[in-house]
Order: structure tokens, then C-alpha cells, then sequence
């Protein structure tokens, strides 16, 4: 299945986070970066190869890091010199594609993409069948695909 638009838009956001992040370890070597980078490019798999379990984490992990870097802005904002106001801008920027990822992935294309559509039912689920959601459980019918 081809990708939908707002699984690009996710993709986008989620490069740019593990763009920011590469740039960050790079220039200061700190374990947060390192961390983000792991976390960024596994999302970063798993939508490319629509898996579920990169939809699951997606609507939890991408908001929470957002919230992460609201933070990093306003403490660039605090600084107050040119450089720290265009990092803080561009922290703002990706923090509004992280807030808005639960809304992307929520979207009946994205839906469709993950293949969390019921084969048999028809019906929208987001219960997983397995541990790594490689199967999902319908909560209508209780099949497994």
C-alpha cells in the first residue's frame, strides 16, 4: 500500500527528530541524544514498514516528545541570543509535528495503512494480539490478523 499523506507528514516530523538528535550528539555527546536517536530511528522503521507497533508507540512516544522539546525551546528562548531563538524556533516547529502525530496516525488512511481494520468486521481496533503487535485482535468479533 502506497503511504498515505499523514503517515509523511509523521515520517517528516520523526526525520527531522532524528536529524536534530544526530546534531545534538554530535556537537555535545550526551546520552539524551543518544537515547533520542535510538528511539527516533526505530519509530522512524517502523512507519516506513507500517508496523503497528511503531503506530502504538507513535501516539504515546511522539507527543511525550514534544512536550521534551517545548522544553528545549523555552530554555533556547531564555538565552536570548540569535542562534538559541532560531534553535528554539525550530524546536517549536518539531514540537507541534510530535503534538499533532496521535491526530496523523488517528486518521482513517493512516488506519487502512497499519492494516488495524477487522477483515472480517470491518471495525477500527488498536488491541494488539502479540506482544510486538506483528497480529491485531478485533475488540468486535475477537479476530486475529
Amino acid at each position: 500500500m502506497q503511504m498515505p499523506l499523514p503517515i509523511i507528514v509523521a515520517t517528516v516530523a520523526v526525520a527531522l527528530v532524528l536529524g536534530l538528535n544526530v546534531i545534538s550528539l554530535l556537537s555535545s555527546a550526551n546520552l539524551q541524544s543518544a537515547l533520542g536517536i535510538i528511539l527516533a530511528a526505530l519509530l522512524l522503521i517502523g512507519l516506513v514498514r507500517a508496523h503497528r507497533l511503531a503506530w502504538q508507540w507513535g501516539r504515546y512516544l511522539a507527543p511525550f516528545s514534544g512536550l521534551v522539546f517545548i522544553v528545549g525551546a523555552l530554555a533556547n528562548f531564555a538565552h536570548g541570543n540569535f542562534v538559541n531563538m532560531l534553535v528554539g524556533t525550530l524546536d517549536l516547529i518539531i514540537a507541534l509535528g510530535m503534538l499533532v502525530f496521535p491526530i496523523l496516525l488517528s486518521r482513517d488512511s493512516a488506519v487502512r495503512y497499519f492494516r488495524l481494520i477487522c477483515p472480517a468486521c470491518a471495525t477500527r481496533t488498536k488491541k494488539a494480539a502479540d506482544f510486538f503487535f506483528n497480529r491485531a485482535k478485533c475488540q468486535k468479533c475477537q479476530r486475529t490478523w
